[in-house]
């Protein structure tokens, strides 16, 4: 598995794609255009978009520091890059996700270690590996002929019914996923990602993974 899992990787390592994020939950249900900027191994970054192509959010981290520009009312926040922050500029994260865990899902990849144990599960097709962070238990469902990732699901304490899910239920041709579902249970919230184009690129360059702040902007920092 670890031959097909290295076989199978995408060769992709930058690419800018154009998504469609469909989200439901508490706050109400709304369908929004994203382009995202992605490079491994930790570099990323959301635009979000308004109706007339405007950007009204954006997210940006070059691995180290995270920016967030909100453009009503212009404000920004910066950060250090961890789990807590990264989960108050997306909305939802799971807990302990830093961005080469975001990067890897656009990859349609997940990050192992040389000592995950591969199991195979015979009722869902696949193979699956479980490893325990320091706040959660995380499951991982991988393809058996390609070892390309199917299913994520994170779990709290010994609880059977997931705090999050994560699954990629279409890829394009090159292997980046084409559809990725998603539940937070914590924020009660739905999503599905839906990428309408992707852009390799050999490379994209650093200065794109920060936001430029104008002179006068409103910047505050992460709430602990």
């Amino acid at each position: 598995m670890r031959q097909r899992l290295d076989l199978h990787r995408s060769a992709i390592d930058s690419f800018v794609g154009d998504y469609i994020l469909e989200v439901s939950g508490l706050l109400g249900s709304y369908d929004a255009r994203v382009t995202i900027l992605v490079q491994r191994p930790n570099r990323l970054r959301i635009e979000v978009r308004g109706p007339h192509d405007q950007v009204i959010q954006a997210i940006a981290t070059d691995g180290e520091e995270l920016m967030v520009m909100r453009a009503s009312p212009l404000e920004y926040v910066v950060g250090a890059v961890s789990s807590a922050n990264l989960r108050a500029a997306l909305g939802f994260s799971p807990p302990g996700w830093r961005p080469d865990d975001w990067v890897a899902l656009l990859h349609g990849e997940a990050i192992l270690s040389d000592n995950d144990r591969l199991e195979y599960d015979q009722e869902a097709g696949g193979f699956t590996i479980e490893m325990t962070t320091a706040t959660l238990r995380q499951r991982l469902w991988l393809e058996p002929a390609t070892g390309h990732l199917m299913r994520i699901a994170l779990f709290e304490d010994e609880d059977e019914e997931p705090e999050y899910g994560l699954e990629i239920t279409e890829r394009e041709a090159h292997g980046l996923p084409r559809m990725i579902k998603i539940m937070a249970a914590p924020e009660d919230l739905d999503a599905v990602l839906k990428l309408q184009r992707a852009i390799p690129r050999a490379e994209i360059p650093l200065g794109l993974f920060t936001l430029p702040i104008p002179p006068g902007a409103v910047v505050g920092g992460f709430v602990e």
